[in-house]
């Protein structure tokens, strides 16, 4: 069966059947028609924006968003409720622009054998239900990565998906900002990769020390974004 090649040109649909209509006899007019064409069938396959250059170098680090840490009174946020719920539409967000871009979204969890959880005030604790991902984060993946270190990257198993997959570029969002996420995006660069900060996507118990924290990681080289820097191509690769 005969297949018909379809071409968007200057704003109108043109099939096989209606090339007969232009005149090509001029070999100039034939090469700008050549040209045009070869412009956007290249623009069609790069994907056409900024955002479809080179995402796939990239992938986005949720950490540890995990309901015991994220509960007001024990001993994880101490943050009140309405700022870890707008806190958690944050990282929504990114992980719905991420997602959107299919950039990887790889989830972090921090588990604790129940000694280590002891001494950090029974969070974390491994095989207790509270640890799980908190259930009003966006879950958009099943990739979801263990740690009992602060550091993310001290997952091999991590560290080897972003080897395979040729991963360059961290976006890191999550809590807590002078833990967890401070050391995985200082280990990540000392590994060679590019990080990126989302900055209204990262917490901890007080706005003071998550300013810090960011203050600090712009003097390490670390880069921000933040969830309102749509269309920048400060969320694409470089």
């Amino acid at each position: 069966m005969k297949r018909r090649i379809v071409l968007l040109y200057n704003n109108r649909l043109f099939s096989g059947r209606h090339m007969e209509r232009y005149d090509f006899s001029n070999g100039v007019t034939l090469m700008k028609h050549i040209l045009r064409i070869t412009v956007m069938i290249v623009i069609l396959f790069a994907g056409g924006t900024s955002f479809g250059q080179s995402t796939t170098h990239s992938a986005l680090l949720v950490i540890d968003m995990q309901k015991d840490l994220l509960t007001p009174g024990r001993a994880g946020m101490k943050m009140d409720s309405p700022e870890i719920a707008v806190f958690i539409d944050n990282v929504n967000d990114c992980i719905r622009r991420a997602d959107s871009m299919n950039i990887p979204v790889l989830y972090i969890q921090n588990l604790l054998n129940p000694l280590f959880s002891f001494f950090s005030g029974n969070v974390c604790r491994r095989g207790d239900p509270e640890t799980g991902l908190d259930p009003r984060l966006a879950v958009v993946d099943s990739l979801v990565f263990e740690k009992s270190m602060p550091s993310s990257m001290s997952n091999r198993q991590l560290v080897r998906f972003l080897g395979e997959r040729n991963i360059t570029t961290l976006f890191i969002c999550g809590i807590k900002a002078p833990a967890c996420v401070k050391a995985t995006a200082l280990d990540a660069i000392r590994q060679g990769f590019t990080v990126r900060l989302v900055s209204d996507a990262v917490a901890s118990n007080t706005p003071g020390q998550t300013g810090s924290v960011i203050s600090l990681l712009a003097k390490k080289g670390v880069l921000q974004v933040d969830t309102l820097d749509y269309g920048e191509a400060r969320w694409s690769t470089p």
